[in-house]
């Protein structure tokens, strides 16, 4: 007898907000807005305005992103962090979302 162990993978869904904190000061929260996605890149508008292609990888069934490179203490924006709306409203401001998912 054979068992599917593999969990369903959690994936960046374009239209929706992710948020993460910093490793060294917890009450700073950094919000992106995925705008689109392919197979294997999205597109994220993080709340500074700037628009970015991220490549996702997966760590244990969760697809992440490192927004600002790879380093030791980088900031990682994983798919399973969604950021209600209306908070993320206030954080990327209302008419950047309006704007990004039309």
């Amino acid at each position: 007898m054979t068992t599917n162990t593999a969990a369903a993978m959690i994936n960046f869904v374009a239209g929706r907000c992710y948020y993460g904190r910093s490793i060294c000061d917890s009450n700073c929260i950094y919000t992106m807005l995925v705008i689109s996605r392919t197979r294997c890149t999205i597109r994220v508008r993080m709340q500074d305005g700037k628009v970015k292609t991220l490549r996702p990888r997966r760590y244990n069934g969760v697809e992440t992103v490192q927004p600002n490179g790879n380093y030791s203490m980088a900031l990682t924006i994983g798919a399973d962090r969604e950021q209600p709306m209306d908070v993320a409203a206030r954080n990327l401001g209302a008419a950047l979302i309006a704007a990004a998912t039309r």
